[in-house]
């Protein structure tokens, strides 16, 4: 319920209601519960991955190498579509991405899943997040091989 902000002088009484507010418990905010790593996941992704595999993301630093390992051992990519590898890839942190990347590509292959330019904008975002521009020219020129739609394939670039 919010309250008309008074014209004039605040009186004493209505800065007590006002310190009283900001210092009520967090809960009376009702601001939603941050989500985790584990909840950011596709859920074909999160069902591949199983109890064991999301405890290796519900960590404070995850272990997506180790997430990866996991989904390769599980039946990989297989039955599910770009949408999931997007989510996936969005989940992981820049350095361990580029890291992945060529695992991810390999294992959307196997799946039949074709790539569409946000799987390759996300790969291309983590090769310049860690300065890595030749990467990025590369897959540039591999993505305007195998896509027809360059929409958002400027961002990497800085275009």
């Amino acid at each position: 319920m919010l309250q008309e902000i008074p014209e004039g002088d605040i009186t004493e009484e209505e800065k007590d209601q006002a310190y009283a507010a900001l210092m009520a418990p967090a809960e009376s905010l009702f601001l939603p519960k941050p989500v985790g790593p584990a909840e950011r996941l596709p859920a074909p992704i999160r069902e591949r991955l199983g109890g064991t595999g999301l405890k290796l993301v519900n960590t404070e630093v995850p272990e997506w190498k180790l997430v990866f390992t996991k989904l390769e051992e599980t039946g990989g990519l297989e039955g599910m579509d770009t949408g999931a590898v997007n989510g996936f890839l969005s989940c992981i942190d820049l350095a361990q991405r580029v890291e992945l990347t060529p695992g991810v590509f390999k294992m959307m292959k196997e799946a039949n899943i074709e790539p569409n330019t946000l799987t390759y904008d996300l790969a291309m975002v983590a090769h310049a997040g860690m300065r890595n521009p030749a990467k990025v020219k590369q897959l540039f020129k591999q993505m305007k091989k195998r896509t027809s739609d360059h929409s958002t394939s400027g961002k990497a670039l800085g275009h």
